[in-house]
């Protein structure tokens, strides 16, 4: 399982960097590919991407907020499947493809992490 850097207790992935809403990928591998090659250029000796670490035993759910949408500004997203663990690169890689529409229109929505809450799943934290 993949354990959070300390200071983190129960964030996952916060040192994963990836710009959501720029392009939907049709096959896992290929997106593998690009979020190891932005790793690669935003922070080669300090990133956290490793796609094969296992995350969750299960399947997640992402919540998140958009304060700058006026209509359809939550997003909830179930990701992973019963019976499977849940690795890094699956969850971003589903996440990636379920919120290209809903970032669309964002200048840039950069990942910064899941973090727990006290109600179950996650939330989705951002930056821009």
């Amino acid at each position: 399982m993949f354990w959070p850097e300390e200071g983190s207790v129960g964030d996952l992935m916060r040192k994963v960097f990836w710009t959501l809403g720029r392009h939907r990928y049709a096959s896992y591998d290929e997106f593998v590919r690009a979020v190891s090659e932005y790793q690669a250029q935003i922070s080669p000796d300090d990133n956290g991407w490793v796609p094969d670490a296992v995350l969750a035993p299960g399947p997640i759910t992402v919540r998140y907020t958009a304060m700058w949408k006026d209509v359809d500004d939550t997003l909830e997203v179930p990701l992973g499947e019963v019976g499977r663990s849940l690795s890094m690169g699956r969850a971003l890689f589903e996440l990636n493809n379920a919120t290209v529409e809903f970032f669309a229109d964002a200048d840039h929505c950069f990942f910064e992490g899941l973090v727990p809450m006290s109600t179950g799943g996650y939330r989705l934290r951002t930056g821009s």
